[in-house]
């Protein structure tokens, strides 16, 4: 099962243990505890959810309205189906739930990007393509151009495999590192800088410190880069 399987299955999920012993449910709900995108989607869906259903619980039916239907079928005159309260109490959940979808606000659940990516390589376990050079790896990184800062240049490579961020595709490309002190992998991300317009050039990366691993960011030409190694920020500046 893969994730578009698993979000048709789960948005018909209910939370509330309807949908317990269903195996299909279980599968796809076994996933989105595996996969972090997967499970930020579901909680998305379901606090969306949530939230409809409390405007829906908002709208009830005025008073007299049986009476009103009843009525209605003993009147020469028949009553226009657009002024039927009924009528008048389903177009205003109608608006209810338009509103929610066109007023609120559009935002992305996705966690900052360097805390993103020293969770994604901290619990990164496989690697697709195999290679001990740059080279060797280039015909599986989706044609980018990747120009590694001089500190990279002079180490070899493990390998190399894919991943997405907030929908962003993007390639990961881990490096072995020689240098005396430097943990065995250097990890490099490698995104189309259409994706991630914000970063600053190479010479003014950015550096941060996430629990262990400390994230460098930067772009440059069509790409952008966020390196990943544990350590403090001095020893990434060595490498870029």
């Amino acid at each position: 099962m893969d994730n578009e399987q698993a979000k048709f299955i789960l948005q018909g999920y209910r939370p509330g243990g309807q949908d317990a012993n269903d195996p299909q449910v279980i599968a796809a709900l076994e996933q989105a505890r595996c996969d972090p995108e997967l499970g930020r989607w579901l909680e998305e869906n379901i606090a969306t959810d949530r939230a409809i259903a409390e405007k829906l619980r908002e709208c009830t039916p005025p008073d007299g309205l049986r009476e009103s239907i009843l009525a209605g079928g003993r009147l020469a005159r028949p009553i226009p189906i657009w002024r039927r309260p009924s009528v008048l109490v389903v177009a205003a959940c109608f608006a209810v739930l338009i509103g929610i979808t066109i007023f609120s606000p559009s935002k992305s659940h996705a966690p900052p990007l360097d805390r993103f990516a020293a969770e994604y390589v901290s619990g990164l376990t496989k690697l697709s393509h195999p290679g001990a050079t740059l080279e060797d790896l280039r015909p599986f990184l989706r044609g980018r151009q990747v120009e590694c800062p001089p500190g990279l240049k002079a180490l070899g490579t493990v390998g190399c495999c894919e991943g997405t961020y907030d929908g962003k595709n993007f390639s990961i490309i881990c490096f072995k590192a020689e240098q005396e002190g430097l943990r065995p992998e250097v990890h490099l991300l490698v995104f189309d800088r259409a994706d991630l317009p914000d970063l600053p050039p190479g010479n003014e990366a950015m550096i941060s410190e996430q629990g262990d691993w400390v994230i460098a960011c930067w772009s440059k030409g069509d790409l952008s880069y966020v390196m990943a190694r544990v350590g403090k920020k001095e020893s990434i500046r060595e490498l870029l």
